[in-house]
């Protein structure tokens, strides 16, 4: 979503507060249903949610300073870019280790 707000115009800020609130809803959402189902491990759950809030506060303190420091808005759509690169490759090595090594585990 933010690359596509980013083309159409829209300032980095809004891009960014955008991206963030339709993380949260699709977060949000898919553990509403792990928890209907009864699946949710609660150790793991307070780690990473630990974890999440402990890194958020941190990556938007330091995109913050970077942006005052250099005053460049264009920081925030390339901390955004970088994230998606990154989950890119990822997701493809993920999928070529599963398609070439199928579900061994």
């Amino acid at each position: 979503l933010g690359p596509l707000l980013v083309a159409l115009g829209c300032t980095p800020q809004p891009v960014a507060a955008t991206s963030a609130y339709v993380v949260f809803i699709t977060a949000t959402s898919g553990l509403c249903q792990v928890c209907i189902f009864g699946t949710l491990p609660y150790d793991y759950a307070l780690l990473f949610a630990s974890m999440g809030i402990v890194s958020t506060f941190v990556g938007q303190t330091v995109v913050d300073w970077l942006v005052r420091r250099f005053k460049q808005d264009a920081i925030v759509v390339l901390v955004i870019g970088t994230v998606m690169l990154i989950a890119l490759l990822l997701m493809t090595m993920a999928g070529l280790r599963e398609a070439f090594h199928g579900n061994e585990d």
